[in-house]
């Protein structure tokens, strides 16, 4: 097989040439035809990799109508240790592996194996030359993009990670089949308190959780030592059984269990149920990120490297991206590539989303009674429903057995998020307002209550800064 450069300029198959090829491979040049390709200057920027756009070259062949890539010289630009041993071509960047057969089309992606049509690849000169398609294709389709109006290939790092198995859930080995009694997993923490007018105090934490009985096992307890005499508290004695599957009831938890939400904080002894996710923290959500650009621009949005949406921004130049992010902060690439050419604009933005914020449409309630184990040990009955109502808007509807019917709203705006919330009658009210950036994190809240069981102190405002140190 045997390839003729032409200018970048046109394609100048001349009869000369022709007879030129001929007397130069004789018969061979019927058993291996000559491909005819042109010279593309394409650009080229791996997001998550390198800031700069880099050139690279590409070869158009007409009358296959694609362009295709020297594959050694695209994997040395991502920064790809490369070897070539007869036809075969492998590369390797940190734990990520790459092979590919020239002869056959065949390869492997890491562990996963991958296969080329013949019409999207071929050898000639000890190179491998692939078609876009083939690319994706050795890549996975999902981390190439190709912009031919720009002659620009986006290549996301996605490419560049192993697979990574998705998170599971359930309590403590997050839903996996657990043994009778197995991955026990014990905290503990001791302190020393001393003024200078007393005698010191020590302080020992201990908590065990456990797989026992197809759910899970947890104690918690305090010691104190003050003056000689000891003194003990079990804070938490329970039992959960999950459902990780279902709908409606995820857990199902008895025992001595405690409670922190506002605008109660207590322990009891008691039973709870709810459609909460086991795991929380780890439910994937799809948040949208809004934001202005020169009209017509191709925005594309990656977060942790891998292109997660890509839009074209409207006249105006606005655009909206939808972004899968998860509790907490998530911070989001945003590249713009102008539709007449020019340097590609990036930017960092960054999405927060609360722990209690539902989808849309995605209706959780949990609900809690049993008996105080502090004060007068009184009978507790809380209910709470949250719905998601459009995207970064939640609503909360709570009802204490005390006759005190609670109401709030969640709301985000990308690194934003503020919730409210009341009891009727206004016997207390909260607002929280979180914001996190690249490197600072902030977070206040002020409280009001009349109720001397709901909160220590009848006003109180706290607020958090934290910064980011690379």
């Amino acid at each position: 097989m045997m390839k003729i450069w032409t200018n970048r300029a046109q394609l100048v198959p001349t009869f000369l040439g022709l007879l030129l090829c001929a007397c130069m491979h004789g018969v061979h040049a019927q058993e291996a035809p000559v491909r005819y390709v042109r010279e593309v200057p394409w650009t080229v920027s791996a997001m998550g990799f390198a800031e700069e756009v880099l050139p690279v070259v590409a070869y158009w062949e007409a009358e296959a109508a694609q362009y295709y890539l020297d594959l050694r010289q695209y994997f040395a630009l991502l920064g790809f240790q490369v070897a070539a041993d007869s036809l075969t071509l492998r590369a390797s960047r940190h734990s990520e592996r790459y092979a590919l057969d020239g002869a056959s089309g065949t390869g492997l992606r890491g562990p996963d194996p991958f296969a080329l049509d013949s019409t999207d690849f071929f050898v000639s000169e000890g190179a491998v030359y692939v078609s876009f398609g083939g690319l994706q294709q050795v890549f996975s389709p999902a981390t190439v993009h190709f912009d031919r109006s720009r002659l620009h290939i986006t290549h996301s790092a996605a490419a560049l990670v192993l697979p990574r198995a998705p998170p599971k859930t359930g309590p403590v080995a997050f839903g996996r089949s657990r043994p009778v009694l197995g991955s026990t997993r014990v905290d503990y923490r001791v302190t020393r308190t001393q003024w200078q007018q007393f005698d010191p105090i020590y302080h020992g934490f201990l908590r065990t959780s456990s797989n026992a009985l197809g759910g899970r096992i947890m104690a918690e307890g305090l010691l104190s030592r003050s003056k000689g005499a000891l003194e003990t508290d079990l804070r938490t004695l329970s039992y959960m059984r999950d459902y990780p599957g279902a709908q409606w009831l995820t857990q199902v938890e008895a025992g001595r269990l405690n409670f922190y939400g506002w605008p109660l904080q207590t322990a009891y002894d008691g039973v709870r149920l709810s459609n909460l996710p086991i795991a929380g923290r780890n439910v994937q959500r799809t948040a949208p990120l809004r934001g202005v650009a020169e009209p017509g621009a191709l925005v594309s949005a990656s977060v942790g490297g891998v292109v997660v949406d890509q839009v074209l921004a409207d006249p105006k130049g606005n655009y909206a991206v939808q972004v899968p992010v998860y509790y907490g902060s998530s911070q989001v690439a945003i590249e713009i590539a102008p539709s007449g050419g020019g340097p590609v604009t990036r930017r960092l933005r960054h999405l927060y989303v609360s722990e209690d914020m539902p989808e849309p449409g995605k209706v959780y309630w949990d609900a809690r009674a049993g008996r105080r184990t502090l004060g007068d040990n009184s009978i507790i009955g809380f209910t709470e429903v949250r719905v998601g109502l459009i995207p970064g808007l939640a609503a909360r509807a709570a009802y204490l057995h005390e006759g005190a019917p609670l109401l709030g709203l969640t709301k985000t705006w990308g690194g934003i998020s503020a919730d409210s919330e009341v009891a009727l009658p206004a016997d207390a009210a909260r607002v929280r307002l979180r914001a996190q950036g690249r490197r600072i994190r902030v977070q206040a809240e002020g409280a009001v209550s009349d109720r001397s069981d709901w909160s220590f102190y009848r006003q109180h405002l706290t607020s958090h800064l934290g910064w980011q140190f690379d």
